[in-house]
């Protein structure tokens, strides 16, 4: 039986193979002076002063809010491919969910590194590759629908923070664009015929009719967004309390709607596990409800290594329960 550490060094070597050295010292230059760039325009003591000062009892409820978010975000998963006729525990499923955010954080490829450490994980339990990628898609794609969701709900509650400026409009239409395109891409994937014959065509239309099919079936459709908004959520009031721990106090509705393109913006394969797109992206959105740039970075940068612990915490913790789940069935007569 191959171990979890074995597998994880596989899809290293793998990443590594697939992108030469100079895609990956692109997005970590790229990383690395979007940082400076920002750091000649904020007061680095006021944000070692406020990092001194953060108390620890905000640091440890973010860190188990996060852990308590990429579990439920399992749940999701776990009826996902529970859908399709498959059969892999609840337990197997988070465990694999945390050893990929893990594996992702010293990985240039950010949240492409966990998938695919995902889809290698659940291959080695049983399942085909075109189930295992097929999987994965719908759940970020389910994920992402649902943050796009919240968005959108939350718009009309904080328009008096953007003080009647034109941010709102381009805010508002950047949204709406995003969630129109969304929708239009999954409709012509389930349309199209024409090339049908084509394979990645035919097994994008598969994920287009599938993510179609939960939003028919009621019962299934209300309970993958029951769990959905309840693994958002929780990510964001991890994030909620970071702010008010440093002592900038937003309402949860606000911090929703002006960092869900930071999150989106972090997740591309641009930089080195999203550090310096996040950060920069916090800076700008955040700077459209008059929040100071040294708040936003250091919220970010708390967020990020808060993020990285607890997936960490968690990614070990995973690996030990493998070992010892393993030795058992080794050790059984």
């Amino acid at each position: 039986m191959v171990t979890h550490t074995t597998l994880i060094l596989s899809v290293k070597a793998m990443i590594y193979q697939k992108n030469s050295l100079i895609p990956i010292l692109l997005k970590v230059i790229t990383s690395i002076l979007i940082l400076v760039i920002i750091s000649f325009i904020v007061d680095t003591q006021e944000i070692i002063n406020k990092l001194k000062s953060f108390p620890l009892v905000w640091m440890l409820t973010s860190i188990f809010l996060i852990i308590i978010s990429i579990t439920t975000a399992s749940l999701r998963w776990f009826f996902i491919i529970q859908n399709s006729c498959n059969h892999i525990s609840f337990i197997d499923l988070v465990r694999y969910n945390f050893i990929g955010h893990m594996v992702s954080n010293f990985l240039p490829l950010s949240s492409f590194s966990t998938d695919a450490v995902r889809g290698v994980l659940v291959y080695n339990a049983g399942l085909s590759k075109s189930h295992a990628v097929k999987s994965i898609l719908i759940d970020r794609s389910l994920g992402l629908i649902i943050l796009f969701f919240l968005t959108i709900i939350g718009i009309p509650f904080i328009d008096n923070i953007f003080l009647d400026r034109i941010d709102i409009g381009f805010y508002i239409l950047f949204i709406f664009l995003v969630s129109i395109s969304i929708l239009f891409l999954i409709k012509i994937f389930v349309r199209h015929k024409k090339y049908r014959h084509i394979r990645l065509i035919s097994f994008l239309c598969e994920i287009a009719e599938e993510i179609l099919e939960i939003f028919r079936f009621s019962s299934f459709f209300f309970k993958i967004v029951a769990i959905s908004i309840i693994a958002q959520i929780t990510a964001f009031v991890a994030l909620w309390g970071i702010f008010q721990g440093i002592g900038s106090p937003l309402s949860l509705i606000t911090l929703i709607v002006i960092v869900t393109p930071a999150f989106i913006l972090a997740g591309l394969p641009i930089s080195f596990g999203g550090w310096g797109i996040r950060e920069g992206a916090f800076v700008a959105t955040f700077a459209l409800i008059s929040i100071n740039p040294e708040v936003a970075l250091l919220a970010s940068i708390l967020y990020g290594i808060l993020n990285l612990i607890a997936t960490t915490v968690g990614g070990l913790f995973a690996l030990f329960i493998g070992r010892k789940i393993n030795f058992g069935k080794n050790n059984n007569w």
